[in-house]
C-alpha cells in the first residue's frame, strides 16, 4: 500500500484489523496516489467527506475536544464500511472560510476524512 512513502504519520487503531492514519496535511494523500499511479494501472477513487461542527462556546478549547471525539466516533463506524486494503485519513487541521451575510468573514477549521478506494471504477 506504500506505507513507506508515509512513515511520518500516526497510525490509530480503529479495531484490530481496521485502521486510519492521522495526517496534518494532504501532502501524504497525494504523495501516496502518486506513488500507486506510477507503480499500478489500477483505478482509484478519493472520497473526502468534510465535518462542521457549531459550537457555542468559541473560546472554551472543550468543544474542540468533543468535535475530535465525535469525528473519531464517526470514522470508527465508517472505516468497517471499506475494505481492509483501502487506505483512509483524518486530516485534523483542514482550513475554510464562512461567508455570513451582513457579517464579516470567519476562518474556521474542520476535521476532514479522505477514503482512497484502490481498483474501483464508476460502473453501477
Amino acid at each position: 500500500m506504500g506505507s513507506d512513502a508515509i512513515s511520518s504519520t500516526v497510525m490509530d487503531p480503529t479495531s484490530t484489523l481496521y485502521t486510519f492514519e492521522t495526517i496534518e496535511s494532504t501532502t501524504s494523500i497525494a504523495a501516496m496516489v502518486q506513488q500507486i499511479s506510477e507503480t499500478h494501472t489500477q483505478e482509484i477513487a478519493l472520497v473526502s467527506i468534510a465535518l462542521y461542527f457549531e459550537n457555542g462556546e468559541k473560546d472554551s478549547s472543550y468543544p474542540l475536544a468533543q468535535d475530535h471525539a465525535s469525528t473519531v466516533y464517526l470514522l470508527n463506524n465508517l472505516r468497517p464500511l471499506v475494505r481492509k486494503t483501502d487506505a483512509v485519513f483524518l486530516l485534523t487541521d483542514s482550513r475554510y472560510v464562512s461567508e455570513v451575510p451582513n457579517a464579516s468573514r470567519c476562518l474556521h477549521t474542520t476535521p476532514t476524512l479522505y477514503f482512497l478506494l484502490f481498483g474501483t471504477n464508476i460502473e453501477v
